[in-house]
């Protein structure tokens, strides 16, 4: 995470000038043993880091670091307690003042020899403010996203400001004491051993989801890592003066409970329960926090910028929802799926009517069309589309599943629905390949369930691709064959009506005639677009793929030949007093008879015209006339 060596060579050469001790991190957690550096040799620094180190500076032993952290539901909880301390100390002299990650701000300072202060939370009980001084170390630039916003020699801490924090940092020892944690063992008494021990099973299964398949095997310096960045994120210091190594639970600690466990993973300790450990695992990484924080008051509802909103395909597919594609087996659904997720890797329009506006990485995963199936198609695909250059595919990833157990969760009469093995990979992969969009092709793979029983095709869509949305960012296009009632009653879903109603934008994929080699691509359900707009699509086989074509031309001179016909057989309907509307609905098929060389959907689409235009009205079955 260092952005250049040229950087990291002239940042050592600063800090070496300025006496500071520098080393190298990774994720924040030390690489080397940081706290027995006395000398430091510049050549032998510049080859210790690596391009995804970050750089840490050692605090103590004469340097303070005063971290103004980032707090608060606008951000500035911790520059307000600064200023508050600064009324009550004495305003900061100008020093050398680095801005962190979060847009916090670390203010470097030196200490007199004859002084040593230790590391502090929340600088007398003032939320956001923290010391690091002795035992200490901030993370640096030239790491990324840390800058310098003041460049100079470090200042040194007025004298009222280290007798302030002086007196506010208790030792250790009584700090232990006063709260009462260690056993007769001397171990300290906390819930935070049992947390720290569900973190690292957390992480290690994180790790190991199929190490029975194929051999995946952990990486101990990263599940050191990744457990002390948890823990440090879900537990705290019990007093708010002193750090978490203070009080005996620094990553020093972690690091060897995370080496007995691993030990004990190792020696397959665990393999009769891995499955149950990985959904425990998954279940307690979930903060407390995200659960509590789900509501607002409508008061600061108010106050907050309304975020527009986002269009992956302008007025079809809106971003962070599930959107279904249903056609009956055969039509060619997954041919214009892959068009799609496609264009959306390149940021290219599919036809004139679905607009794309953006490059998303996109993942597609196939539970019936092979890999050869899907090459083929995709090499028909790239020469209709104008991709000479495969490179740009690599934002596009195919995942062969045929064969495979896809399903996402699994329904048991006598417990909670439960997600699966195959869940939490999917969840891995999209996190690791960092994608944008999912194609899952088919439903009836991945759901697991019953279609017709609402609880369960709620739970799919909410819990399970829900918290795929919610947890990753992504869009998902869930393509699904409709039932035989869906096909003949018009409906065009399968099972329940839960899957009309949970889908926010659902399309239907058909042809344009029994006898034609054109698709027809419906906008069925779009809660959010603009009412009134073309909700047709056509794709046209050419080449080995269905591609989108331009049809508007071609439907501007057909409208204006139909149109005479058209009415010209209501005319004669009417003067037989025929019923034309059943239930409000058009009859078609009536009309249909008369001319039957014009297709439904063009019938229909030139009867819209002449509604609009008030030009056709029509009897009812009583003989009595409507508009």
């Amino acid at each position: 995470m260092i952005k250049s060596n040229t950087e990291l060579k002239t940042a050592i050469e600063f800090f070496n000038q300025n006496n500071l001790i520098v080393f190298p991190c990774k994720n924040k957690v030390p690489k080397i043993k940081w706290r027995e550096i006395e000398e430091q040799d510049l050549d032998d620094l510049n080859n210790l880091f690596n391009d995804d180190d970050e750089l840490a500076i050692r605090t103590g032993d004469g340097i303070l670091v005063i971290d103004i952290d980032v707090k608060g539901e606008d951000g500035k909880e911790g520059f307000r307690s600064f200023a508050k301390l600064e009324q009550e100390l004495g305003e900061l002299p100008k020093t050398l003042t680095a801005q962190t990650r979060s847009g916090g701000e670390h203010r470097y300072f030196r200490l007199p020899e004859d002084i040593e202060i230790g590391n502090a939370t929340n600088l007398k009980r003032l939320v956001g403010v923290d010391v690091r001084s002795t035992g200490g170390y901030v993370i640096a630039p030239p790491t990324k996203d840390y800058k310098f916003t003041n460049v100079q020699a470090l200042t040194m801490l007025p004298k009222k400001w280290y007798d302030g924090i002086k007196t506010t940092t208790p030792t250790t020892t009584s700090n232990v004491i006063n709260m009462d944690l260690v056993n007769e063992d001397g171990k300290i008494i906390d819930n935070r051993d049992d947390k720290a021990s569900k973190i690292i099973f957390a992480n290690l299964m994180e790790q190991c989801l199929l190490k029975h398949t194929d051999q995946i095997d952990p990486d101990l310096e990263k599940l050191v890592a990744d457990s002390w960045h948890d823990f440090q994120d879900i537990c705290s210091a019990k007093n708010p003066n002193l750090t978490l190594e203070q009080e005996g639970r620094g990553v020093e600690w972690l690091s060897k409970k995370v080496h007995y466990t691993f030990d004990k993973y190792s020696k397959g300790h665990f393999n009769d329960r891995i499955k149950d450990m990985i959904i425990k695992a998954e279940t307690f990484k979930k903060r407390d926090e995200e659960i509590k924080s789900n509501f607002i008051k409508v008061s600061d509802l108010m106050n907050k910028k309304v975020e527009p909103i986002t269009w992956l395909v302008d007025q079809w597919l809106v971003k962070n929802t599930v959107c279904g594609l249903y056609a009956p087996a055969g039509t060619g659904k997954s041919s214009v799926a892959q068009g799609l997720a496609t264009c959306l890797s390149q940021g290219y329009d599919y036809g004139n009517k679905l607009k794309v506006k953006e490059r998303y990485k996109t993942l597609y995963v196939a539970c019936e069309d092979t890999t050869a199936i899907f090459q083929s198609r995709q090499k028909s695909l790239n020469a209709n589309l104008g991709i000479f250059d495969d490179a740009g595919l690599d934002n596009f990833i195919y995942w062969d599943r045929v064969g495979e157990d896809n399903r996402l969760c699994s329904y048991d009469k006598d417990s909670e629905p439960k997600l699966t093995k195959f869940y939490y990979f999917l969840e891995k992969t999209i996190k690791e390949e960092k994608i944008q969009f999912l194609v899952l092709d088919v439903l009836q793979d991945f759901f697991g369930g019953n279609e017709i029983v609402r609880s369960e095709v709620n739970y799919f869509l909410k819990a399970v691709l829900g918290k795929l949305i919610k947890d990753l960012d992504i869009t998902i296009l869930v393509i699904a064959h409709p039932s035989l009632a869906g096909q003949n009653g018009g409906h065009k879903y399968s099972g329940s009506t839960s899957w009309v109603g949970g889908f926010r934008a659902m399309w239907y994929l058909s042809k344009l005639d029994d006898n034609s080699n054109t698709l027809v691509l419906n906008k069925v359900k779009s809660n959010y677009s603009k009412a009134g707009d073309e909700e047709n699509c056509y794709f046209k086989y050419e080449n080995g793929c269905f591609v989108a074509y331009e049809k508007d031309t071609q439907e501007s001179n057909d409208i204006k030949l139909y149109t005479p016909k058209i009415i010209e057989a209501i005319t004669y309907l009417n003067s037989q007093k025929v019923p034309l509307k059943k239930q409000g609905k058009l009859y078609l098929p009536i009309i249909h008879e008369i001319v039957p060389e014009i297709p439904k959907d063009m019938i229909e689409r030139i009867i819209k015209i002449l509604e609009a235009r008030g030009i056709v009205a029509y009897r009812d079955k009583k003989g009595y006339e409507k508009t």
